[in-house]
């Protein structure tokens, strides 16, 4: 059996996880344990989708960011930050208009 998978359930392990233990011996947890946080089932597709976007970012833009100063990259956090807030304002729009349809549907 391979490393990376469970000898009890056969799924995926997730490496360097380990819990909290009375004989304090780190235990690795796979994506199966039912004490595993919610976060830790989406974390390895959030990963994957962060090094295919950084990824997209190396091809277009090559290292220069690790050559920015620190305040142009302040600054294109900024950016990020208000390019998020300016987004918010229509997906809140987006749901306004979905509650009132949900609304309308409901009350037939």
């Amino acid at each position: 059996m391979s490393e990376n998978i469970c000898c009890i359930c056969d799924k995926e392990i997730i490496e360097n996880i380990v819990a909290n233990t009375k004989d304090g011996i780190a235990h690795t947890k796979c994506q199966n344990d039912p004490e595993l946080p919610k976060y830790r089932e989406v974390f390895p597709e959030f990963i994957k989708t962060l090094e295919a976007r950084m990824e997209q970012g190396f091809k277009e833009y090559g290292d220069k960011s690790f050559e920015r100063s620190g305040v142009e990259l302040l600054e294109e956090i900024e950016q990020e930050v208000l390019d998020i807030c300016g987004w918010s304002v229509v997906v809140y729009n987006r749901i306004r208009k979905l509650k009132e349809l949900i609304r309308m549907v409901e009350n037939d």
